[in-house]
């Protein structure tokens, strides 16, 4: 690896972590679309690091990517109930009780990723932390 590429991965990582920590509140607030940004945002950190951890200094890296593919798992089962129950009415009759299904599902996501949003297990997320012997120069 260049010398300066470790640190520029970093920053990456860095910026992708800061950008799970912004789009929370967005996710959080039903903005259209946040949820589908931070599960991209989660995966692109999940594959640096698969890519790049073992090359940074980062340590095991299984742990952080386990955590971030609980996310993208959390989000996606959002994210597809959300696309299901908007766009498919949108788009063809629905009987009501397959439209009430959708609906039923996409609340209980909802509910569901609100929670995983809040907990514990989110806000410990060490992307950030575990990304600090980034900072240090290449040996």
């Amino acid at each position: 690896m260049q010398p300066h590429a470790g640190r520029d991965v970093g920053r990456y990582l860095r910026a992708l972590a800061g950008k799970l920590d912004e789009l929370a509140p967005a996710v959080v607030g039903g903005v259209p679309d946040t949820a589908h940004q931070m599960r991209t945002t989660a995966r692109r950190a999940s594959a640096c690091l698969t890519t790049f951890g073992p090359s940074l200094g980062v340590g095991d890296t299984v742990d952080l990517r386990r955590e971030l593919a609980w996310l993208t798992t959390t989000l996606g089962t959002f994210r597809d109930a959300e696309v299901l129950a908007t766009r498919l009415p949108a788009q063809h009759q629905v009987p009501a009780r397959v439209e009430q299904a959708l609906n039923e599902t996409l609340a209980q996501a909802t509910a569901d990723l609100t929670t995983a949003l809040g907990s514990g297990r989110f806000a410990a997320l060490p992307v950030v932390s575990r990304l600090e012997p980034v900072n240090r120069p290449p040996p």
